[in-house]
């Protein structure tokens, strides 16, 4: 354990690992949550192999998190989750035409630049986080821009303009969808959020969700 300073501390961080003295390029997209529509995690790359994975060192560092402890004092830092520990990330970032974007447990959706880890924009919640495990990318049409789609841990849909990272105003109400409506059953206390990212179809937007297990 590190003793704690006065010193910010970084408590999540998305590393991105490269070979050494290998350029940084942005190969192949992963476009959505598992890589393709089957979800089968793999990636066609092969410039990482059995031969080389033990030479590859850091490239870059996101900050997902910065908070500052005071000096004698106990509270927990702003930002930190039960006991005053850091909050966990178990997102998998996409990548779409050159553009990562990804969900922090703090309270915001970010979109970087894959080959530095540059900020984009970034978009904060209010009153909840994003869905644990990712968001989701759609092309846009002729009416509508591109998107990123997640869920919140309060029960909404939010779709933003991926260019931008701003709500986008023709999607539900000012880019929100409240989920929780007609589906509660009368438990109107009951927690209800979007813990995976949603799925597109076409134009389908297509959801899971997650209930409370237990009476409250």
């Amino acid at each position: 354990m590190q003793k704690q300073s006065s010193q910010s501390y970084v408590w999540w961080t998305l590393l991105l690992l490269l070979l050494v003295r290998t350029p940084i390029r942005a190969q192949e997209n992963w476009p959505t949550y598992g890589h393709d529509p089957g979800s089968t995690r793999h990636s066609p790359l092969r410039q990482i192999n059995t031969e080389n994975v033990a030479h590859l060192t850091r490239a870059w560092t996101y900050h997902m998190a910065v908070t500052k402890i005071e000096p004698g004092t106990s509270a927990p830092p702003e930002g930190a989750g039960r006991g005053g520990r850091p909050r966990t990330s178990e997102a998998s970032p996409i990548v779409v035409d050159g553009v990562m974007y990804l969900p922090t447990p703090y309270n915001h959706v970010v979109a970087l630049v894959p080959e530095t880890g540059k900020e984009l924009w970034s978009y904060e919640i209010e009153g909840a986080n994003a869905s644990t495990r990712g968001v989701e990318y759609w092309p846009g049409d002729g009416q509508s821009p591109a998107s990123i789609f997640f869920g919140t841990t309060n029960g909404r849909l939010i779709a933003l303009n991926a260019k931008t990272g701003k709500p986008i105003p023709g999607f539900g109400s000012e880019g929100f969808v409240d989920m929780r409506v007609g589906i509660d059953n009368g438990f109107t206390s009951g927690a209800f959020s979007l813990s995976s990212p949603p799925k597109v179809f076409r134009n389908l937007v297509i959801t899971g969700a997650r209930v409370q297990e237990t009476p409250g």
